[in-house]
């Protein structure tokens, strides 16, 4: 192996680990959207609109957050 290709390689491990801390953080907002689909549907559950929306965005939410925890 030559400092070339170890420097290819090298870098390819750098890009892997940025788009793993991408993945991370795209995790962690879709919590966000989890947990705040749950308050909505603590707080404004008179509301039959809202109650919906809730139900519909922690639906995607937890889909979401299981595909991208399958990719990382």
């Amino acid at each position: 192996m030559n400092s070339q290709e170890k420097q290819g390689y090298i870098d390819e491990i750098n890009y892997q680990k940025k788009m793993i801390h991408n993945l991370i953080k795209w995790l962690r907002n879709l919590f966000f959207l989890s947990s705040l689909g749950v308050l909505l549907m603590y707080y404004f559950s008179n509301i039959l609109f809202v109650k919906i929306f809730a139900i519909i965005l922690i639906i995607i939410s937890i889909l979401a957050i299981i595909l991208v925890g399958k990719a990382i």
